[in-house]
C-alpha cells in the first residue's frame, strides 16, 4: 500500500511516479525517513517547547532524518526541469499540482517563489503518502474480517467496468459505505485536531473556554461516540451509513478523519479518488490471507501506522 501511495502521490503531485511499483522498493529509505517524521511530528506537535531541542538533536536521535534531503532534491530536480519550459512556452499545460504551482509562479514570480513550487510538492510526498496507505490498508485489514461485507461489495461491483470508472465508481453507495466506515473505525491521525479559542470565549460541552485555549479532540474519542454512531460504534459495520438520512446526517458532523470545517485537510479529495479507484480493483481481482488471526498492532504516534501485519496476496481466477 505504501509503495502505491508513494507512485499515485508523485504521479499526481510532479506527473512522475518514484518507481516504486515497477522495482517493489523502498527508494533512498524514504518510508524511514517519513516514519522518523511522524515521530517527530507527534512530540514537537504535542510539546512544542522541544522543538528547538530536537531539531538541533535530530540528526541524532532520527539517524535517518539526513535522506529527507531525498525528498527535496526529488521535488526540486522535477521543478527545475520545468522552470526553463515555463520560461520559453506560452505556459504548463499538465495537471499535476506541481504544475499548477509553476503556472502560478509563471503569472506572479514574486508571490509564488520557486521555493514556494518546491515545498508545495516536499508536503504533498509527506502528507500524502503515509495517510493514504495507512487507510487503504484500514480497508483491506477490515473487510478480510468481516467476509459478510466483503461479499457484499463483491456482489455490487459486479458489472462494472474492468478497471471501474471514477463516475462508476462514486455510484456505487456501498464501495462509499465501506471506505467511508474503515476510515471511521481507522482514522489515520491519532493526535487531536487543534484549534484555538477566539475572542469573547466560547462554551464547549458545558464549560468556557476563555479566548485563546487551545481545544481539541482526537478523532478516535470522537468516532467512539455511541450516541451518535450506536452501540456497535467500536464495530466495523459499514451499513451503518446506509441508514436514514437524518442519522447518517448527523455521523457525517462528528465523522472528523480529514478534521473539519475551515481546516480541512485539502489531501482529503485526492485520498478519496486513490481509494474509490484502487479498492474495487483490490476487491475484485485479489484475495488477501492474513498470516494469523490475530488483530494487527500500531505504531502510535502523528499517524496510527498498522505494523507487522502480513498477509499472501492470491489473484482471482
Amino acid at each position: 500500500m505504501q509503495l502505491f501511495s508513494l507512485d499515485a502521490i508523485g504521479e499526481i503531485s510532479f506527473g512522475k511516479r518514484f518507481g516504486s511499483i515497477e522495482t517493489g522498493k523502498d527508494p533512498q529509505n524514504l518510508f524511514s525517513v517519513l516514519e522518523e517524521f511522524l515521530v517527530y511530528a507527534a512530540r514537537v506537535g504535542v510539546y512544542p517547547e522541544l522543538h528547538s531541542f530536537l531539531f538541533k538533536a535530530k540528526a541524532l536521535l532520527y539517524p535517518s532524518a539526513g535522506d529527507q534531503a531525498y525528498i527535496h532534491k526529488f521535488a526540486a530536480a522535477v521543478a527545475e526541469a520545468r522552470f526553463d519550459k515555463v520560461l520559453s512556452d506560452d505556459g504548463i499545460s499538465a495537471m499535476d499540482s506541481n504544475s499548477k504551482l509553476l503556472a502560478a509562479h509563471q503569472a506572479n514570480p514574486d508571490r509564488v517563489t520557486k521555493q514556494d513550487v518546491i515545498i508545495g510538492g516536499i508536503i504533498n510526498v509527506s502528507a500524502g503518502t503515509d495517510t493514504t496507505s495507512i487507510s487503504l490498508a484500514a480497508v483491506i485489514y477490515h473487510l478480510w474480517q468481516n467476509p459478510r461485507y466483503l461479499s457484499k461489495l463483491r456482489d455490487e461491483l459486479k458489472g462494472a467496468s474492468d478497471p471501474i470508472t471514477f463516475e462508476q465508481a462514486k455510484g456505487i453507495p456501498y464501495l462509499e459505505a465501506v471506505i467511508k466506515e474503515a476510515l471511521r473505525v481507522h482514522p489515520a491521525a491519532g493526535l487531536p485536531m487543534q484549534r484555538v479559542v477566539p475572542q469573547g470565549g466560547r462554551t464547549i460541552a458545558g464549560r468556557f473556554f476563555p479566548a485563546g485555549t487551545i481545544v481539541g479532540i482526537n478523532p478516535w474519542a470522537a468516532h467512539s461516540n455511541r450516541e451518535v454512531f450506536g452501540e456497535d460504534a467500536d464495530v466495523f459495520n459499514p451499513e451503518r451509513w446506509l441508514a436514514d438520512p437524518e442519522i447518517v446526517k448527523k455521523r457525517d458532523a462528528y465523522f472528523m478523519t480529514f478534521g473539519a470545517g475551515s481546516r480541512t485537510c485539502i489531501g482529503k479529495n485526492i485520498t478519496h479518488l486513490e481509494m474509490i479507484k484502487l479498492i474495487p480493483e483490490l476487491v475484485r481481482n485479489f484475495d488477501f490471507e492474513p498470516e494469523h488471526s490475530t488483530p494487527w498492532k500500531t505504531m502510535n504516534v502523528w499517524f496510527i501506522k498498522p505494523v507487522g501485519w502480513k498477509c499472501r496476496i492470491k489473484a482471482l481466477k
